[in-house]
């Protein structure tokens, strides 16, 4: 991934930005970080997928590591469509 891109990751996923503050904290304008993110996903899941990483692969994983739960609660990933729920692995 580019540097930007996985810095926009990290943001969202490990600090937990909104979007709205990730296009804040890298002066991106914030509507055009909203169509983007969902194709950073995708190309994300596309290089999981290659390498054998499924949604279910993924899910298994997580509740092995006790993190099942919070794909379950129903959380949204703000700008990239449905949550985590049954193993949508952040699918648009």
């Amino acid at each position: 991934l580019p540097p930007q891109d996985a810095l926009i990751l990290k943001l969202r996923f490990q600090d937990g930005f909104r979007l709205v503050e990730v296009a804040r904290a890298l002066q991106l304008d914030d509507k055009q970080l909203y169509r983007r993110f969902p194709r950073l996903l995708a190309h994300v899941r596309a290089q999981l997928e290659s390498r054998g990483l499924t949604a279910a692969n993924a899910r298994a994983a997580l509740e092995r590591l006790g993190l099942g739960e919070s794909l379950d609660s129903g959380a949204e990933i703000a700008g990239a469509g449905p949550s985590l729920k049954q193993g949508s692995f952040a699918r648009d």
